[in-house]
């Protein structure tokens, strides 16, 4: 008989497959019920058996100790929600994202430990190609920075995972959400991406002019001459804006930067004209209120609702509300002066008040206004 065939004093262990060097143990609680454990050596196996034995025996063997922590997928991001959500730069969206992984096929019901970076691939490549399961609406294949956003989202959940493990002492797992170096798991990026009204076409500015009423064109007109992102330009206040000094006193946001960047943006003569014009001047807190007036027009539907389908209508193609910020007259300047570069005017361009303007800001006001002044004579008119 060979040493590793099971014999009748090896009672309480077996060896499967057979031949493969991998034994177990089984044997019975003081209740009755079956238990079986993957442990590995048959030596070792055969004092595991002698160890539960003797704990059964003296009433110490309590089971729940064997299995080692491994909650749902679904109950650790519920759990983090729970904990984080008031932290979460964007909270809207982690909910988005913790909707589209309850819900994904390759991690819908598995839990932390049994989810492996091949789950993640298979997540990624399906979501390259087609819409999300869970979202509220259908849409195609997501780009390279949006899925990275959903995987960053994942491993900010394994993380505060293996936080907790290590907080109770428990062991941890090799976290599945990140780069190796063998294997990339976040998709490549493209290193940058700048588009502005008129770029493609010299009459897009007026195609969509055409689309929009005069009330929706007055908020693509406060983009362009302001650069202000689309959150801080609906929520704008007629207590940010001064008209003696023709300036709008508003902030911004850095990527993921804690606080804010104060900004200070000139008000020239086609700004004023819009601003003066507005309905809600005198009228209500806000520049843009909604409907009720009860606070701001709601900036991402107008985007979804309004914009988009005017582009769509105008035929004019990718393009976003962010790229108003590129202010198509300072660009052909720039173009006319650094002989017809093709150059986004950022990457060669410094407005004349760099010594004015806070440290981060956007040189945003440099279109020229119907009486001929620059931006940096308001800036430094504004200042004195």
């Amino acid at each position: 008989m060979r040493r590793d065939e099971p014999s009748i004093r090896d009672r309480g262990i077996f060896e499967r497959p057979k031949g493969s060097g991998i034994w177990y143990v089984r044997y019975k609680d003081e209740h009755g019920r079956l238990h079986k454990e993957k442990v590995g050596p048959k030596g070792l196996a055969k004092k595991v058996y002698q160890k539960r034995k003797t704990q059964i025996a003296e009433r110490r063997f309590f089971p729940e100790a064997l299995k080692p922590w491994d909650p749902k997928l679904a109950d650790r991001i519920d759990d983090y929600l729970a904990r984080r959500r008031s932290t979460l730069r964007d909270p809207s969206g982690a909910e988005r994202y913790a909707r589209y992984w309850q819900e994904a096929p390759e991690t819908k019901g598995k839990t932390m430990r049994q989810l492996t970076t091949e789950d993640f691939e298979r997540y990624r490549e399906r979501r390259r190609q087609g819409g999300a399961i869970g979202a509220q609406r259908a849409r195609g294949g997501a780009s390279p920075s949006t899925v990275n956003k959903e995987l960053s989202f994942a491993r900010a959940v394994f993380n505060d995972f293996f936080a907790v493990l290590e907080a109770r002492g428990l062991p941890t797992i090799p976290n599945p959400v990140r780069n190796r170096r063998e294997r990339r798991l976040f998709a490549d990026e493209a290193p940058g991406r700048t588009r502005w009204l008129g770029q493609q076409a010299a009459d897009e500015e007026s195609r969509l002019r055409a689309e929009l009423s005069d009330s929706h064109w007055s908020k693509v007109l406060v983009a362009m001459h302001t650069g202000l992102d689309r959150g801080a330009e609906f929520t704008l206040c007629w207590s940010q804006v001064d008209f003696q000094t023709r300036t709008i006193a508003a902030e911004r946001r850095k990527g993921r930067r804690e606080g804010v960047v104060p900004l200070v943006i000139p008000i020239n003569d086609e700004l004023l004209a819009v601003l003066r014009t507005l309905p809600s001047r005198l009228a209500s807190e806000w520049v843009f209120p909604n409907a009720a007036g009860t606070g701001p027009l709601d900036g991402r539907a107008f985007d979804r609702l309004v914009f988009r389908p005017a582009l769509k209508r105008a035929g004019i193609r990718d393009l976003r509300w962010k790229d108003l910020r590129h202010l198509r007259h300072a660009i052909a300047d720039d173009r006319l002066r650094h002989g017809h570069d093709q150059r986004p005017p950022r990457a060669h361009h410094r407005p004349h008040d760099e010594a004015l303007r806070p440290r981060g800001a956007r040189p945003v006001t440099r279109r020229r206004s119907a009486v001929g002044e620059r931006p940096g004579d308001l800036v430094r008119r504004a200042a004195r």
